[in-house]
C-alpha cells in the first residue's frame, strides 16, 4: 500500500480527520469562486510568467470558460499579475524550476512518500504564490512551508529562503518555523497510522471546522 502525504492532506487532518478521508478518496469538493480565481492566476503565471499580456489574455479566456468574465473578477486576476510583475518578477530567472513536483520517500517508513508541488524554485529560494484577499503575515506554523523547506533540503540542499508571496498586496513572508521535528516526528506518523487503520473520526465538528469545509455538502456530520 503506497501512501502519499501532501501538505493539503496534513492541513485537512489537523482540521478534521474526516476531511482528510474525503481528500484521500478524491471525493468531490465544493470549489469557491475565490479558489477558481486562484487556480486561473496560478495557471497564467505558470505559462506566461515573463509575459504579462499573455497572462492576462489567458486569464480572460479561462474566466470566460467558467462564466466568470465579470469586471470584478478580471480586475482582481489582472491585479495579481501586475503585482507579480512589479514585486516578484525581478527576483526570478529563466532557469528557475516552475511548478516543481516532488515525491520523496519518508525515512523510516515503507512505501510512504511526501508529495507536493512548489510554485517556483529560484536560486535556493522557494516561492509560493498566494491570491488570498487577506494575506498571512506569519507562516512559522504552516505544514505547507515546512514541507517545502524539507523538500528543498532533500532535493537541492538547505534553502536560503521559503516564501509566502502575496499577489494581492505584494508582501513576502519568509518561513522560519521551528516545528519540523514535531511535524515529521509526530503528526505525519499519526496521519500514516490513521490511513492504515482506516479509522477517520469527524473531530472537526468540535473545532468549528465544518462551516468552511469544502466537503460539507457530502459529509453526514453537517446535516446537509
Amino acid at each position: 500500500m503506497t501512501i502519499n502525504i501532501s501538505a493539503s492532506l496534513i492541513e485537512d487532518f489537523l482540521q478534521c480527520r474526516k476531511r482528510a478521508e474525503f481528500r484521500i478518496h478524491r471525493a468531490k469538493s465544493e470549489q469557491t469562486v475565490e479558489m477558481i480565481l486562484g487556480d486561473i492566476v496560478h495557471k497564467a503565471l505558470e505559462v506566461f510568467w515573463n509575459n504579462a499580456a499573455g497572462a492576462k489574455n489567458l486569464i480572460k479566456e479561462q474566466l470566460a470558460l467558467r462564466n466568470l468574465l465579470g469586471r470584478g473578477e478580471v480586475l482582481f486576476c489582472e491585479g495579481c499579475v501586475d503585482v507579480f510583475v512589479e514585486k516578484f518578477l525581478p527576483l526570478l530567472a529563466e532557469h528557475d524550476r516552475i511548478e516543481k513536483r516532488f515525491k520523496i520517500p519518508l525515512e523510516g517508513f515503507q512505501d510512504v512518500f511526501i508529495v507536493g508541488k512548489m510554485d517556483r524554485v529560484s536560486n535556493g529560494k522557494v516561492f509560493d504564490w498566494k491570491t488570498s484577499r487577506r494575506p498571512l503575515t506569519n507562516i512559522s506554523e504552516s505544514p505547507q512551508f515546512a514541507i517545502y523547506s524539507w523538500a528543498h533540503r532533500n532535493l537541492y540542499g538547505e534553502p536560503s529562503g521559503v516564501y509566502y508571496a502575496s499577489l494581492t498586496n505584494g508582501s513576502l513572508v519568509k518561513y522560519g518555523g521551528k516545528y519540523e521535528s514535531i511535524l515529521f516526528g509526530e503528526i505525519i506518523p499519526e496521519v500514516v497510522k490513521t490511513i492504515k487503520s482506516g479509522h477517520f473520526i469527524g473531530d472537526g465538528i468540535f473545532r468549528k471546522a465544518c462551516y468552511r469545509c469544502q466537503y460539507k455538502g457530502i459529509c453526514s456530520l453537517t446535516g446537509d
